[in-house]
C-alpha cells in the first residue's frame, strides 16, 4: 500500500477553498460523521490518497496485516539507485518498464509490456516484495500509530 496521511489532512484538504468538488464529495460521503481535527500544510489531495486511505482503513477492520510502501524506493532499490524522474514523462515511463522487465526476469514470470505510470507503481511494489521475500531480505518497520512500513533490503 501507499502511505497514507491521516485522516485529519483529508479533513483540512477537503475544506480548502482549492478543494475539487468530487474530493469534498468523495470525503463527506465516507467521513461526515466522523469528528475529525484538521491538519493543515501538507500537499496534494487526490482520489487515489482518499481510496488508499479508505482501503488500508477496511483492511484493518478485517483484521489484515497491510504494509505501506513507496514505489520509488522500491525502484530505486532495484536499480541501484537511479531514476528517471516523473516529470519526463515519456522517458520516466520506459525507465520503470525497462526496471520492471528486469525484476521479472529475476523472477522467471511474464507481464504486459505497456503499463501506466499508476500501474509500474503497483507492479514495482509487488515485484520486489516478491523477490525479496523469496531471498528473505524484507525489512519491516512498524509503529502502533502510524502502522507498518515495507522496504526490501535488496531486489
Amino acid at each position: 500500500m501507499f502511505p497514507t496521511p491521516p485522516l485529519g489532512y483529508f479533513r483540512s484538504k477537503s475544506l480548502e477553498p482549492a478543494c475539487k468538488a468530487h474530493l469534498r464529495a468523495i470525503y463527506d460521503a465516507l467521513f461526515c460523521d466522523l469528528e475529525v481535527v484538521s491538519i493543515p500544510g501538507g500537499g496534494t489531495f487526490t482520489r487515489f490518497m482518499l481510496s488508499g486511505f479508505a482501503c488500508f482503513r477496511a483492511l484493518e477492520l478485517l483484521g489484515v496485516k497491510t504494509y505501506e510502501s513507496f514505489p520509488d524506493l522500491e525502484f530505486r532499490l532495484a536499480n541501484g539507485g537511479a531514476l528517471t524522474p516523473k516529470r519526463t514523462r515519456r522517458l520516466a515511463l520506459d525507465h520503470r518498464r525497462l526496471i520492471i522487465r528486469s525484476l521479472r526476469l529475476k523472477l522467471r514470470i511474464d507481464g504486459p509490456s505497456q503499463l501506466t505510470m499508476d500501474q509500474a507503481d503497483a507492479e514495482v511494489l509487488a515485484l520486489t516484495g516478491a523477490l525479496a521475500s523469496r531471498e528473505r531480505k524484507l525489512l519491516v518497520l512498524a509503529n502502533k500509530a502510524e502502522g507498518n512500513f515495507i522496504v526490501t533490503a535488496a531486489a
